[in-house]
């Protein structure tokens, strides 16, 4: 029904209606004559509303085009591709267990490199590695296909309080090493916290400032700052007393770990690390 219809159908409706007024308002007393006049003020505001609001669109009348368009579906083969070009690191962490050799503790660590184990056991400071005493923890970047990019460890010295750092790391068809580098408490707490995103992609902020003896929001609070923008990115949620690398943000995962160096960028004229892009 269109709208003029419904106009016409409203029109004849309250037509007979006002043909009675005069009869009412002739023979009546004075407060019958009070009460019609209101009666009909309240029903002309009533009509007035009914015309004023608006009417449901009639179904019929909406016009409906269909469209249709032909869209190039992305190649499956061309992603797999471009993924397989790009060079991806892993980072993965163990303890060395009683009665281990290197060749196990690279495997767990998911090494496949004869020239780094060669390396290993032919360097004065590197053989260091054979001579861990269990518990103790080792991190390994490794790339996509095993080549050993990083291999660090913290060595515990024997009538002392500071720890030293063992630290490998690949430099073309060489191996530097690295030994000797004072820890501080500060440097473990950030070196744990930096691992666990690396390896399990979140940190539980509660447990671990307990674990340390602090206010996880007051000891990181300038670092939490510098991760705020990868938040707005999407790249981190922080919900629950929880930081979490997003789907999202797993391949800028080593960014995310680096808002909490505190080291980076700090005395050095040229870059100490590769590039994260």
């Amino acid at each position: 029904m269109s709208l003029k219809d419904k106009i016409i159908n409203l029109r004849s409706s309250i037509k007979p209606f006002f043909k009675q007024i005069p009869a009412r308002f002739t023979d009546s007393s004075r407060k019958t004559r009070i009460v019609s006049a209101s009666a009909v003020v309240l029903t002309l505001i009533a009509f007035g509303a009914a015309g004023v609001a608006p009417l449901p669109t009639d179904p019929d009348e909406v016009s409906v085009r269909a469209i249709s368009a032909e869209l190039e579906l992305p190649s499956l083969s061309e992603q797999i591709a471009k993924l397989e070009a790009q060079q991806q690191l892993y980072v993965a962490e163990d303890k060395m267990r009683a009665g281990d050799t290197l060749a196990a503790l690279l495997t767990r660590l998911g090494v496949d490199d004869d020239e780094a184990s060669n390396f290993i056991k032919s360097d004065s400071r590197a053989r260091a590695m054979l001579r861990l005493k269990a518990g103790t923890s080792v991190q390994a970047q490794t790339s996509n296909d095993g080549v050993l990019q990083m291999l660090r460890a913290t060595i515990a010295n024997d009538g002392e309080d500071t720890p030293t750092n063992l630290l490998i790391q690949r430099d073309g068809d060489k191996f530097p090493v690295t030994k000797g580098i004072e820890l501080s408490r500060d440097d473990l707490v950030r070196r744990e916290l930096i691992g666990e995103l690396m390896c399990h992609g979140e940190v539980n902020m509660q447990q671990f400032g307990d674990r340390h003896g602090f206010v996880f929001d007051e000891y990181f609070a300038q670092d939490l700052r510098g991760l705020q923008p990868l938040v707005d990115d999407g790249l981190v949620s922080l919900c629950a007393q929880t930081i979490r690398v997003t789907p999202r943000g797993r391949p800028m995962l080593r960014n995310i770990a680096m808002c909490f160096d505190a080291y980076l960028g700090k005395g050095a004229s040229t870059p100490r690390y590769s590039r994260t892009i």
